[in-house]
This record gives C-alpha cells, structure tokens and sequence, in this order.
C-alpha cells in the first residue's frame, strides 16, 4: 500500500470541510482470499482546532501538509473552528446568567439550541464511523470463521462444502471494495 500520508502529517477528510486534522496513528487490516488479498488502512486523527479525534479510511484524506510542515502551515493557517465544534478550552454554556439579566433570561437557550444541532452532525458523523468500523470488524470475523470451517472441510476431504465456502469468501471480498 503506497499511501503517502504518514504520522504527523496534516489531512483534511472528506465529509468534514475545511477541518484540518492531524495524523495521530493508523492500523492495517489485510485479508487473505484464496484468488487474492485485499488490505486496508485505518487513520486515527484529531482535529487540531479543537481536539475532536475521528478514524478514517485512506480513500477519504486529502494530504493538507506533510509533518515537517505542520507547524509552519499552522501558524500560517491558523485552524478553522467550525460552528458547533468544542475548542480546546472548554466553555460552560450551562451558566445561569438569571443573577445578571433577571430571572426570565433565556438567552442561553439559543445558545444550547444551536450547539445541539450542531453536535448532532458531529455525532452522526462519529456513528457512521463507527459502524464503519463495526462493519469490518463483523466482516473479517466472518472471512475467518469461515477460513476455519475451509481447512476443516479440506482436512475432512469435503469438496462440495469447501466449493460452498470458497463462493462465500468472495461475496464477502467483494462487500470490501
């Protein structure tokens, strides 16, 4: 796998805009198929405006800066904190500000109102990553539960049920592309 992105480098991710995140750490997965292996590699990223830590496949990054240009292209480009995103100093917008305007103030509502919807596109985001994640997961336990019944049925001496298996293998190789 020839992917240029390494540790340290800056990516944008498609489906985040103009977020910058930072390579943090990745994983590779590799299958094996009786006609062919299928790999894949998972980038662990946090947001550098504002923490928020995210895992994505490498068809969805975009190089921004290589890692001995993160700090150069940062304080160049100082990082964009979108509406709704937490910054990296917590802000308390639970306060009850009825001491300073009256006890009918309910200003913060608005506040908390617009901070929840946009956590919730956060939130959907972060659970479609997950199934993601939950999905390959299922999927190699899969092709290895039946990489196990294969040999078994191949010791036993069982073609027809290694036939059946070997068809099996390949519609879940082709679920991965």
């Amino acid at each position: 796998m020839n992917n240029p992105i390494t540790f340290g480098d800056l990516v944008r991710v498609n489906g985040y805009g103009n977020r910058v995140f930072q390579v943090e750490s990745y994983y590779e997965q590799e299958w094996f198929y009786p006609d062919g292996t299928w790999k894949d590699r998972i980038f662990e990223l946090f947001d550098v405006g504002n923490a928020d830590s995210i895992e994505a496949g490498a068809e969805d990054l975009t190089l921004v800066a290589d890692a001995s240009q993160a700090d150069e292209y940062l304080r160049a480009n100082p990082a964009p904190i979108e509406p709704g995103s937490s910054p990296i100093i917590p802000i308390n917008f639970n306060l009850d500000m009825s001491f300073l305007y009256g006890e009918n103030y309910e200003g913060g509502d608005d506040i908390m109102n617009e901070r929840k919807k946009n956590t919730s596109a956060r939130e959907l985001s972060s659970q479609e990553a997950k199934r993601k994640k939950q999905e390959r997961k299922l999927r190699k336990q899969k092709i290895d539960a039946c990489l196990d019944w294969m040999n078994y049925y191949k010791a036993d001496g069982n073609t027809a049920k290694v036939a059946e298996i070997k068809q099996e293998l390949a519609e879940l190789s082709k679920e991965s592309e």
